[in-house]
């Protein structure tokens, strides 16, 4: 979705998914189907629209067709100023933002009991079979919620493919999602984490 979302045109890829059950593709495309309709994220996720998700198939060999409408002129500008503000982002200064903001409140508050510093996590869960390790700090300038869904599922990918004493947990930076304290930008920001958590959810 998101390498279709990149483009102004019209697009359409049919994506064969053979190792995943027709119910789990389903799902994905009713949920989007229903997220299309709740105006109170889709306010905030207007690159969203242009989409449309369906599956293809019933039995073997199901697959998901995801298709995009052309982008407005008007869109077409709002894309071209995003792509603009997304070289503006300082990726080393934006990671020690969030060291010290995980340093205040992740350690020194104790928002996770398990994180006793901003290099290693999963203290203290040696019991429970999970080793501690370092923290990944991964960052994207991305201002698009398509392409930070790809980063974020990089991310699970990258976990899961790793031991916990080489990489225990991921911060991920994501200046460009919802940039500024606006109300509007905080609202941007909480709407891209809840599609986030959405489809965390449909994958668990």
């Amino acid at each position: 979705m998101a390498e279709l979302g990149d483009q102004d045109d019209e697009q359409k890829a049919c994506l064969i998914m053979e190792a995943i059950p027709v119910s789990a593709l389903l799902a994905f495309a009713e949920d989007f189907t229903v997220l299309k309709t709740q105006n109170r994220l889709m306010d905030y996720l207007p690159e969203l629209k242009r989409f449309s998700v369906s599956v293809l198939g019933r039995g073997v060999g199901p697959a998901l067709l995801i298709e995009t409408q052309a982008r407005t002129e008007e869109e077409v500008a709002a894309a071209a100023a995003n792509r603009a503000a997304e070289g503006t982002f300082d990726q080393a200064k934006t990671t020690t933002a969030l060291k010290s903001f995980i340093d205040r409140v992740v350690v020194n508050l104790e928002a996770c009991p398990y994180t006793k510093s901003v290099d290693i996590s999963a203290v203290g869960l040696e019991n429970r079979g999970v080793t501690p390790g370092p923290v990944g700090y991964r960052f994207s300038p991305t201002t698009d919620a398509c392409m930070t869904m790809s980063v974020f599922w990089n991310c699970i990918c990258e976990m899961t493919g790793s031991p916990d004493e080489n990489l225990s947990s991921i911060m991920l930076s994501l200046p460009g999602i919802g940039k500024g304290d606006s109300p509007e930008a905080h609202a941007r920001f909480a709407a891209v984490v809840e599609i986030v958590g959405r489809y965390l959810c449909l994958y668990r």
